[in-house]
């Protein structure tokens, strides 16, 4: 379903341009930006660039995935796997953020206590 909603001029423009360079429609850029936007407030301590990444990796061929391996501490084997995408996007951190993520992995790899 699709549905015309109006927006300024200005950021018009900006999402025309940001679409060109990642290769997607007005309307997919519009709703990546909406997607960032909403998932960045559930995900505070993540970098919006982190967030980003990881929504783009949602959408990454699953044939090459690697396994995550943290970089601030190694308590016991972490068996979760990482796109390409999402292991260029860790690299960058600053270490702050970067042992968010580290213990954001480690606790999803935990098994469940219910």
């Amino acid at each position: 379903m699709s549905m015309s909603v109006r927006i300024e001029e200005s950021l018009y423009q900006q999402t025309k341009a940001a679409s060109q360079g990642e290769c997607l429609t007005i309307a997919g850029q519009l709703e990546f930006w909406a997607k960032v936007g909403k998932a960045t407030p559930d995900n505070p301590d993540f970098p919006i660039e982190v967030v980003s990444e990881l929504l783009v990796a949602k959408k990454e061929d699953r044939s090459s995935l690697s396994s995550f391996k943290p970089a601030t501490f190694v308590t016991e084997e972490v068996k979760v796997l990482q796109t390409n995408v999402l292991a260029r996007a860790y690299k960058k951190l600053h270490p702050t953020p970067k042992d968010a993520v580290d213990k954001a992995v480690v606790s999803i790899n935990e098994p469940s206590r219910h």
